[in-house]
């Protein structure tokens, strides 16, 4: 009979210790949701940003490429940008 009371007692124990662990967990899924939330966010105003930079300064910056300008031109920074932005 004190076997059972002792066994009946380490699983109340233990359930209330799994209920604290699952209010742990969600606590923490919830703020990890928040947190990758305001990362898109800023992710998206990233991109809006870049291709507001990339459709400002394409047409240019192609017509200067197209003339002779070096290999290491912005051009090229531009052009990956526009493929990033555009997949």
């Amino acid at each position: 009979m004190e076997k059972e009371k002792e066994l009946l007692e380490t699983i109340r124990v233990l359930r209330e210790e799994n209920e604290q662990l699952r209010w742990e967990v969600g606590g923490k899924l919830v703020d990890l949701r928040e947190e990758n939330e305001q990362i898109r966010v800023h992710f998206d105003e990233f991109k809006e940003l870049t291709t507001n930079l990339v459709n400002y300064t394409y047409a240019d910056e192609e017509r200067h490429y197209e003339e002779g300008e070096s290999e290491e031109h912005i051009f090229h920074t531009i052009k990956a940008l526009d493929k990033l932005l555009n997949q």
